[in-house]
């Protein structure tokens, strides 16, 4: 696991709604990045991407991973209570305003990499 992001294990992915960003706490989202290794990663929503909260599940994001960028799907909010935000790196970008992979397919694609 690289050490910009925690993982969520392939049991707790769930595609999550988006959350409301107005109580001012951290938004942690999940992304699934491109990697030969099934496993969902954590980043904070920065400051200066907070204009375009609440992003759509399918769209793009260009985060951190090691010591490159590389772009992922952003899959929902995470439901886990053992991040610590101060932990986690920001995304640097959102890509899409739109989702590029729809729900229907982005749970087809977790049910055949189960």
């Amino acid at each position: 696991m690289q050490p910009s992001a925690n993982s969520d294990s392939q049991d707790s992915l769930e595609l999550q709604p988006n959350l409301d960003a107005k109580n001012h706490t951290p938004i942690i989202i999940n992304v699934a990045l491109p990697i030969p290794v099934f496993e969902i990663f954590s980043y904070c929503v920065p400051e200066n991407l907070m204009d375009q909260w609440p992003f759509e599940v399918g769209s793009r994001v260009c985060v951190p991973f090691g010591k490159r960028e590389m772009v992922g799907i952003y899959l929902g909010v995470s439901t886990r209570q053992d991040i610590l935000p101060e932990k986690l790196k920001d995304i640097k970008d959102l890509l899409d305003e739109q989702a590029v992979l729809s729900a229907d397919i982005l749970k087809l694609m977790h049910w055949s990499a189960a």
